[in-house]
């Protein structure tokens, strides 16, 4: 909490549930540019892969249906 890049994000997640727009699309972007190097790049099995892009999908869906933050 003595962060103060990361103070009021977690502040709006603990008091009220709430992700800011600007941290979603800085956080999906993160996610998506770090997690497509390894799958586009790397030989994996294919089940490996549909694991991976299903645990993402996940992931976003959760971030995105939270509320956003008015800042």
């Amino acid at each position: 909490m003595r962060n103060s890049v990361l103070r009021p994000i977690l502040i709006d997640w603990e008091s009220h549930g709430k992700i800011a727009l600007n941290v979603k699309v800085i956080s999906t972007a993160l996610i998506l540019s770090l997690v497509s190097f390894p799958l586009i790049g790397m030989q994996f099995r294919a089940s490996f892969k549909v694991f991976i892009l299903i645990s993402i999908v996940c992931v976003l869906a959760f971030v995105w249906t939270r509320p956003s933050s008015d800042r």
